[in-house]
């Protein structure tokens, strides 16, 4: 094997440009000289040159494939092009032949080097380069894509390499060397039947120019299969043959030729005006026993091309069972009246000619709001019979013959009903049913349409009308005979009906409305359920420090009644923290706030504790004072009025004043519930409440103080008396 050189291909370049030249005559071309055609073709003979250059008037270049089967150097895109290689390619190497070595004992479909004249002779052509790069020019086709069922090879002479790696395999990353201007034919050989596909650039470089062109695709066909289907059992004479010619891999363009061969017929007979891959033939006695081929031909014009590939059907039967033909059946409807009023039966008779033994029938209505015939269900007899009502005014009816096999036969013409009723109603009424005397808020209501007599129509539009109002508004989506909905206080008061339409939504007639009425006995809501939790604690504070504190419902409510409470060391409850209304807290840190405890409380707006959270204990460094005690531990009323034995029991509710639930104005007491005042004093008995004693203020200490110092002084003076009195006496 050697590679091809310059100088050792002077003599084959030689050769190879004289037989181009008789059989090709090659000329220079540049992409704005010729039209490169886009439309699916077939070659399976004649001269190509695959991969053709050419030089556009920028200098850059393209590839493209140009072939003399069609016409003279005529140019296509290479993706659009099938370039098939026939079973008569197929050649068996021996060990002694002057091939590549490692074809040698290979069986292959080959392409010669040298035209055969019934085969695709592929090449290449670089010969249009020379204006732009000169007579030097050089070109590599590269192999960027390979995709095949086997592997493909191309060489020249006995065992010359084309290609820069010296082999004669194609696969990615080789390339065909061109390293002059030529117009080349090669060997060409494939291992396998299939599709191989190709994708491959051009690199060209000379007189101190370079350029490279775009990838383009190309594909080689080796030996595809012709098929036919579509071949039924048998046919009775009168019917359709119906085939279809497939190839195997799929082959675009080309055409198609058919032949009938009759029983005793020496040679095919072509049918006429039959050149696609699809047969129609109409079955008749002489094509009983008959056999049909598809053969598969390339693309032609300045050639006439061959077969490429081709099949043939098994034979044709055609049964008349008992060589009568198959009648042709009519079918018509009879019965119908000139017009029908509502709740009398419409009767139809479907007539067939001649009678068919052993058929059916197939009934369908088309009323006036429907687009297309609906067959009518479980009704399969000569017979039909259906109740009029003014929803059919207007329908047509029509029928089809059927045979025991499922094959309509004939088809009757569509008859028009019409119902007239002079202006009366329909029958029709429609009823809801499940309603219940009244619905508690939250309840799912059920109800349900029904309509007597019956009707054809089955679509349904549920109305609701609230309360107040006088138009009836559609429910969305609610078309059917039942209807459930959720029981809002939107609803109390509001009348629902059903009314029964046609398919298009006209309607036909409504039932009586129903009224929701909503009875929640008087109960009082559930009040919600939430957690509460103390964030933003800081781990210690100073004096005059901000503890900012926010409570957290988990889960959050609708409810924001809030109510903060302080409980300082030493003191006997907790008592309410003055304007602090919301969900947060700004405390201002105090002397005497070491160890003191808060909490939040939260209360729906009747008062009532909904949630308490833990207390959160404040950290005050350098904080040793004291808390000043004014605990009464006689239980003895504050300057309000109110001590531990007059709490009363009235629900607990406070006096604007915030003190909690006493029988008079301005009582502490508290009751059981922890219901306060909007500024939150009051609450339980459970150590917690503003009806615990709350720490005296300094005004309060000083009339305490004044009022001891009075009593004692009346004391003294008494004692005083009593013994002057006893000392005169004696």
């Amino acid at each position: 094997m050697r590679l091809l050189s310059r100088q050792g291909t002077a003599a084959l370049a030689a050769s190879v440009l004289a037989i181009g030249s008789a059989l090709a005559a090659p000329t220079i071309a540049s992409a704005a000289d010729h039209e490169v055609l886009n439309d699916p073709v077939v070659f399976g003979e004649g001269h190509v040159d695959a991969f053709n250059m050419l030089l556009n008037d920028d200098g850059s270049v393209e590839l493209a494939l140009r072939e003399d089967v069609t016409g003279q150097h005529v140019l296509h895109s290479p993706e659009s092009v099938d370039l098939v290689v026939k079973e008569t390619a197929q050649q068996a190497f021996s060990a002694s032949d002057r091939v590549p070595e490692e074809l040698q004992g290979q069986e292959v479909y080959h392409l010669p080097e040298r035209n055969t004249g019934t085969l695709i002779w592929p090449g290449w052509d670089t010969m249009s380069l020379t204006p732009e790069f000169g007579g030097q020019v050089a070109t590599e086709f590269k192999i960027t894509a390979f995709t095949g069922p086997g592997d493909a090879w191309v060489w020249a002479g006995i065992d010359d390499s084309h290609l820069t790696s010296g082999g004669h395999k194609l696969a990615v990353g080789e390339a065909i060397s061109q390293p002059f201007p030529s117009h080349t034919h090669s060997n060409w050989a494939f291992s396998e039947p299939g599709a191989y596909e190709f994708t491959v650039e051009a690199e060209v470089s000379g007189n101190g120019n370079t350029a490279s062109s775009a990838p383009q695709n190309y594909r080689f066909v080796v030996d595809p299969e012709l098929s036919i289907s579509g071949l039924a059992d048998h046919y009775q004479s009168g019917e359709a043959i119906e085939l279809s010619a497939e190839s195997d891999p799929g082959l675009e363009g080309g055409s198609y030729e058919w032949f009938v061969q009759r029983e005793g017929d020496a040679e095919p007979e072509p049918i006429e005006g039959q050149d696609g891959s699809q047969l129609s033939l109409e079955a008749d006695d002489s094509l009983n026993g008959a056999q049909i081929t598809a053969e598969f031909r390339g693309d032609g014009g300045q050639i006439n091309p061959g077969v490429i590939a081709s099949a043939q059907t098994d034979t044709i039967t055609i049964d008349d069972h008992g060589d009568e033909p198959a009648p042709e059946h009519s079918l018509s409807i009879e019965g119908m009246h000139e017009h029908y009023h509502q709740g009398s039966d419409i009767t139809l008779d479907a007539v067939a000619d001649p009678e068919l033994e052993n058929g059916s029938y197939e009934w369908f209505v088309q009323r006036r709001d429907q687009d297309e015939p609906v067959q009518v269900e479980d009704l399969d007899e000569a017979q039909f019979i259906q109740t009029a009502e003014q929803a059919l005014d207007d329908a047509q009816v029509s029928a089809n013959l059927v045979d025991d096999g499922g094959e309509v036969l004939a088809s009757a013409d569509a008859v028009t009903i019409d119902v007239d009723d002079h202006g009366a109603p329909p029958h029709q009424e429609v009823t809801v049913k499940g309603t219940q005397e009244h619905y508690h808020t939250g309840d799912t209501a059920t109800l349900t349409a029904t309509v007597d007599p019956s009707s054809v129509l089955n679509r349904y539009e549920w109305q609701v009308q609230p309360a107040g109002e006088s138009q009836w508004t559609a429910v969305e989506g609610e078309n059917g005979s039942d209807y459930s909905f959720d029981v809002g206080e939107d609803l109390n008061g509001a009348q629902v009906r059903a009314v029964l339409t046609y398919d298009d939504g006209e309607e036909y007639v409504a039932s009586e409305p129903i009224e929701i009425q909503i009875d929640d006995h008087d109960q009082e809501p559930t009040p919600p359920e939430t957690e509460l939790t103390i964030e933003g604690l800081e781990s210690e504070y100073q004096v005059g420090d901000v503890a900012s504190l926010t409570a957290v419902q988990d889960p959050q409510t609708d409810e924001d009644h809030w109510h903060w409470f302080i409980q300082r060391e030493g003191d006997d409850g907790y008592s309410v923290i003055d304007g602090a209304l919301t969900d947060t807290l700004e405390h201002t840190i105090a002397e005497g706030d070491d160890g003191a405890q808060i909490i939040a409380r939260l209360y729906d707006h009747d008062h009532a504790l909904i949630a308490e959270s833990e207390a959160a204990t404040l950290n005050v460094a350098g904080d040793s004072t004291p808390p000043e005690d004014d605990d009464d531990d006689e239980g003895r009323d504050d300057d309000n009025g109110g001590d531990d034995g007059n709490r009363d029991d009235d629900q607990g509710r406070d006096d604007d004043n915030g003190n909690g639930g006493s029988d008079d104005d301005n009582g502490n007491g508290g009751s059981d519930d922890g219901r306060d005042d909007d500024n939150g004093n009051g609450g339980s008995d459970d150590g917690k409440g503003d009806g615990d004693k709350l720490p005296r203020t300094g005004a309060e200490m000083t009339s305490a103080a004044a009022a001891a110092g009075l009593l004692l002084a009346i004391g003294t003076g008494a004692v005083l008396l009593a013994r002057r009195r006893a000392t005169a006496a004696e």
